[in-house]
């Protein structure tokens, strides 16, 4: 491990660079969290504090059509979604944040799947003219309530996965009932609220079916109906375990922009509106140090990529106490509302995201990264190199690249002041912060 003091390290080690930013970035950023408010058992306050603590600007709700239209063409907010619309109504201007709702899953009330009772949780796809005109009376409904307190919109959550209780086997339908869905929908959006963020794919870019999918759906038209695109990169259970890590998460997130790019000569804002892992034991589960870790490394270097304009952490609370599940097991806390050392990192770093500009990241082919950050006259630096393939090999965790070479206790980051020695080769983000430049240590 070589140290090397801070005031004697500017020019002893060269490296090649690739540089993905060649000028100040100066844009919005959103730093979200996903809820599930109708699962938690203190009042609102408590976790809307938390997010607030935290750093957020922006949370994401549900707000399912099955509990907004129980019966036809009568809109109320149901038992299901009351709580989410009282915090959108009523919380979310106090706290500054910004909402996110997504507009989603079937009614049995117009599809109603083969084989299962109408009163049945299972669902069916808005597949008929009439149940996707159906779900845009719904979405006009939605977005004129919440006209000037919700910023995006989501058209669906992950329609290629089946979520949210569409019966099983999976019968998706083809791209040209999406597309339908969508287009009908923003219309209606548009409609109800010319200013509102329309984001919709919810699919996962690490996977080359569903990059055909939507490349299916842009050929159709979608991207004229839309303002970004939705993307859940979850990597941790990936065969090719470098996808589990932030540097190669986020590689393959710059080949799907350059893909988009190179295929169809659009230069599409993309938004990340669900990542995380899993405190389980289960296939790509992490301990909390290096979970935490994790956050601390996407969160920064997804900022400092313009095209990507914001990322919603999933999620908040651990929505369970089993720890072999991993659905239960993705909170920033848990779920008693004890923090993990995810939401301390974020507390610490999140203004990184929000408040500051990055003025310069530079990326090595062996693996390092540095991030510059400037906030008026107050600068930062974060540095840290990706761990080696034989690191990754001898790790008991799924996300190697979060393992000390001596195996010791993993860090989210360190924090240090510009006269401290430290090592140029630390796998551990190290952050500067300084009144004036922080000079570089390589």
């Amino acid at each position: 491990m070589r140290l090397i003091n801070r005031r004697k390290c500017s020019n002893r080690v060269a490296f090649f660079f690739i540089s993905l930013l060649v000028t100040p970035s100066v844009f919005s950023f959103e730093l979200g969290v996903s809820t599930h408010m109708r699962n938690y058992p203190r009042a609102n306050e408590f976790y809307l504090d938390l997010m607030k603590k935290d750093g957020f600007n922006s949370v994401r709700f549900d707000y399912d059509w099955s509990h907004v239209e129980e019966n036809k063409g009568v809109y109320e907010a149901g038992q299901y979604v009351a709580r989410n619309d009282d915090v959108i109504n009523n919380e979310l201007s106090k706290y500054g944040f910004s909402g996110l709702v997504i507009l989603g899953y079937g009614n049995n009330l117009y599809n109603q799947p083969k084989g299962y009772p109408r009163t049945g949780r299972a669902t069916d796809y808005p597949r008929t003219p009439e149940a996707i005109a159906a779900f845009a009376n719904y979405a006009y409904w939605v977005a004129s309530r919440f006209k000037g307190k919700v910023k995006y919109y989501e058209v669906w959550n992950e329609w290629l996965y089946g979520t949210g209780n569409i019966a099983k086997p999976l019968d998706i339908p083809p791209p040209e009932v999406f597309y339908q869905l969508v287009k009908q929908t923003s219309a209606a959006i548009r409609k109800a609220d010319p200013n509102a963020i329309i984001l919709t794919g919810s699919f996962n870019p690490i996977t080359q079916s569903s990059i055909d999918w939507f490349d299916s759906l842009i050929r159709l038209g979608i991207l004229d109906e839309i303002n970004g695109i939705a993307l859940h990169p979850y990597g941790y259970r990936a065969a090719d375990k470098n996808l589990g890590t932030p540097e190669g998460n986020l590689a393959a997130i710059d080949n799907y922009e350059r893909h988009l790019k190179n295929t169809f000569g659009k230069e599409v804002p993309l938004y990340i509106t669900e990542i995380g892992v899993p405190n389980y034991s289960g296939q790509g589960g992490l301990d909390f140090n290096s979970s935490a870790q994790f956050v601390v490394k996407y969160t920064l270097m997804a900022k400092a990529r313009p095209y990507i304009k914001g990322v919603w952490w999933y999620d908040l609370i651990n929505d369970g106490t089993n720890p072999r599940v991993n659905e239960h097991n993705f909170g920033l806390y848990n779920a008693n509302g004890s923090a993990k050392p995810a939401a301390i990192a974020l507390q610490r770093i999140s203004a990184f995201s929000t408040k500051y500009k990055v003025k310069d990241y530079q990326s090595s082919q062996d693996g390092r990264v540095k991030i510059e950050f400037v906030n008026g006259d107050e600068s930062a630096l974060v540095f840290w190199r990706k761990a080696s393939d034989d690191v990754n090999k001898t790790s008991m965790s799924f996300m190697p690249s979060l393992v000390q070479k001596n195996k010791a206790e993993v860090q989210p980051f360190i924090e240090m002041k510009t006269t401290d020695s430290y090592d140029i080769d630390s796998i551990t983000p190290i952050i500067i912060r300084s009144k004036g430049d922080v000079k570089s240590p390589w």
